[in-house]
């Protein structure tokens, strides 16, 4: 198990438990989330203060997705971690915006 805080002023720390299958859970506020391998991907990147679009990157690396999915999917995570308090407003529009941006310089 590890302890991660995604976010310096956060004070909300989330405890990551890695399964043997790749699967894993989130505890945070007294919550237990079921997340997937790539959820747990983009939670460790972004604890080694990674970029969303490094993070993304490598992801794409490991596993046979397109950006537009993964944007989605990575979009929909980020929402939920901002739900449960996990970053903050500021942040996950940051992302949001990387995220969006990087898609626009994919297209051109």
């Amino acid at each position: 198990m590890e302890l991660i805080k995604l976010e310096r002023d956060n004070k909300n720390k989330i405890i990551l438990r890695e399964e043997k299958d790749g699967s894993g859970k989130i505890c945070i506020l007294g919550g237990i989330y079921i997340v997937n391998e790539i959820s747990i991907s983009i939670i460790k990147s972004l604890n080694n203060n990674n970029s969303i679009i490094v993070t993304m990157e490598q992801i794409m690396e490991q596993y046979d997705i397109s950006y537009g999915d993964l944007a989605q999917d990575t979009k929909e995570f980020l929402r939920q971690l901002l739900k449960i308090r996990v970053i903050s407003e500021k942040l996950y529009k940051t992302y949001i915006e990387e995220i969006d941006n990087n898609a626009g310089q994919r297209n051109n």
